[in-house]
């Protein structure tokens, strides 16, 4: 018991939450909040608790909230929620959610967010797809937009989010790809945020602004949303 308590302050000191001096398999994840995030300086991911279902139980962990210390190390940690699979941070200054999160939940990853109106968690949609390791939600890195972020399940819906809520939905989407060139005056699609491939291979391209107005490609077919991007030189 006394060397746990000299771990927990060890950590705190280091920056980093007790357990990642503990010898957990989780790699603990630590990212700075957003600069208007008036409740914390940092969040933190640590397998301080685990309760798998069906996911590995190495994969999963809590996701915590903490100030910072003078030294900007983190300082009071509380817990946001547990069996945190993947979080991220809004990067909007006035989009409602201050952390999108993807929770396990009976062996399905359902998405969160931690909201900056209510200070709580509120369910946003479920069973978020993962393709090659990575679940398929994403912050949009410009805050020029309209949509803040996107996500995409795997009964094919994608859905788009504004500052206030959701705003769209699109169904039989197989995948999608942020678009690199977004907002970049002058660069090809730069209008566009996102573009998202159906099952039947053809492309949608989402605005950024505007999202009413995103055109669907309907005259040549993808086999990939890679290939699209290839094929039109907005590699990453």
């Amino acid at each position: 018991m006394r060397k746990m308590k000299y771990w927990i302050v060890a950590s705190l000191v280091l920056g980093l939450s007790p357990w990642a001096l503990a010898g957990t398999k989780h790699q603990d994840i630590i990212k700075a909040a957003r600069n208007n995030d008036s409740y914390a300086c940092k969040y933190l991911l640590s397998s301080e608790y685990q309760n798998a279902y069906y996911y590995d139980a190495t994969t999963l962990a809590n996701l915590y909230r903490a100030d910072c210390d003078r030294s900007g190390h983190s300082i009071n940690p509380t817990l946001v929620n547990r069996d945190v699979l993947d979080f991220k941070i809004s990067q909007h200054p006035n989009d409602r959610a201050l952390v999108y999160f993807v929770k396990d939940e009976y062996g399905i990853a359902n998405l969160w967010e931690l909201s900056s109106i209510t200070n709580k968690t509120q369910f946003l949609t479920r069973d978020i797809k993962k393709i090659n390791g990575h679940f398929k939600y994403d912050v949009i890195p410009s805050t020029d937009t309209t949509i803040v972020m996107v996500s995409l399940s795997n009964n094919g819906s994608l859905r788009a989010w504004d500052n206030d809520g959701e705003i769209e939905k699109w169904l039989l989407i197989e995948d999608y790809r942020l678009n690199p060139n977004f907002g970049k005056a002058g660069m090809p699609f730069s209008s566009y945020a996102v573009f998202a491939i159906d099952k039947a291979g053809y492309v949608i391209k989402i605005k950024g602004k505007d999202f009413q107005n995103s055109k669907a490609e309907t005259t040549k077919k993808f086999n990939s949303i890679d290939e699209f991007l290839r094929v039109n030189k907005l590699s990453y």
